[in-house]
């Protein structure tokens, strides 16, 4: 039987994130994804700032937020490179871990993530659940 070892939520802005695209999208989206998201999105992160690439970097961005929450310690002590998020066969959004959350994440016996994205117009939640075996 799992049970419920950590949730986490975040809100972002999309006008927020649409400014930092449009200001340092290169820096920002080195410091936010890894090198395996680079490849994997290249079609979201290397595009023209288009209303479908806000809502795809702030959702990515709103799940590593969530995750780190999750944890139970924020960003900071994990890093962005630490968490990413993938896309299930069924077309699901989950994270994988490495780094310091993946030790984190062991040593609260974290064995399972649940993901969820949702957009508005102007702003993109996601929520995260942790679940461990009891």
């Amino acid at each position: 039987m799992f049970v419920i070892a950590g949730i986490g939520v975040d809100l972002a802005d999309l006008k927020r994130i649409r400014e930092v695209l449009e200001r340092h999208r290169e820096g920002f989206i080195r410091r936010i994804f890894s090198g395996q998201e680079q490849r994997n999105h290249t079609a979201f992160l290397q595009t023209p700032t288009s209303s479908r690439t806000v809502e795809f970097i702030g959702g990515r961005f709103a799940v590593k937020e969530a995750v780190s929450k999750a944890l139970g310690c924020g960003i900071g002590t994990i890093g962005w490179h630490d968490i990413e998020v993938v896309q299930l066969p069924s077309g699901a959004p989950s994270v994988q871990l490495t780094g310091q959350a993946l030790a984190l994440a062991a040593a609260r016996k974290i064995e399972k993530w649940h993901v969820s994205i949702s957009h508005a117009k102007d702003s993109v939640v996601a929520f995260v659940v942790a679940e461990t075996k009891d």
